[in-house]
């Protein structure tokens, strides 16, 4: 027997960041609402996120880089899971807890340490328990399409979602409506 799929569309998936503050606020712990900002900040998966270390993050000129590695490709064919690097400024929302609790972290000592010593399940688990409507991957469609609908171009958001095609960018880009807003302004 085969199990229906859910459709949805992906707009549909966008989280307000009063949501996403709410989530953060219901927070109990430092290290979920650090998690809850590091998702919506960066829009990267939840594997990627558990792989990044204390050493992948740095302070550079008021922007937080981080080194994420990129554990899923669509396109076939052999090659590694390379990482990027993915900016965010000082005062993206949110980042104070994100701040936080690096700092924290980097108080234990070595910079060979993940920052989340939690597994995708217990992630998921934790995020849904704040809110049953939102999933964890969720927080990476809304930042896409964020910064498709401020204009990003489907190879800015490849390279910042760390795909080998621009095809998923092209979606975001469609879904903004920005080209057809940028013809509307050129009829006189």
């Amino acid at each position: 027997m085969r199990v229906p799929r859910y459709k949805y569309s992906r707009r549909d998936l966008v989280i307000p960041e009063a949501e996403v503050e709410a989530m953060i606020i219901g927070a109990s712990h430092l290290w979920l609402q650090a998690m809850i900002a590091f998702l919506y900040i960066y829009g990267c998966r939840v594997s990627e996120a558990l792989g990044v270390q204390l050493r992948d993050c740095s302070m550079e000129g008021g922007y937080l880089r981080v080194r994420i590695g990129v554990l899923k490709k669509r396109v076939k064919g052999p090659f590694e899971a390379d990482p990027h690097q993915v900016y965010a400024r000082r005062q993206a929302p949110f980042m104070r807890y994100l701040m936080a609790y690096i700092q924290a972290v980097s108080k234990g000592g070595s910079l060979e340490r993940e920052l989340w010593p939690y597994s995708r399940q217990w992630v998921w688990q934790k995020i849904k328990a704040l809110n049953p409507k939102v999933s964890p991957h969720a927080f990476r469609h809304s930042r896409l399409q964020d910064l498709a609908d401020r204009g990003a171009t489907p190879w800015e958001l490849r390279d910042w979602a760390g795909w080998r095609d621009t095809r998923p960018a092209e979606a975001y880009v469609q879904r903004s409506g920005r080209t057809t807003k940028r013809l509307a302004d050129k009829i006189v």
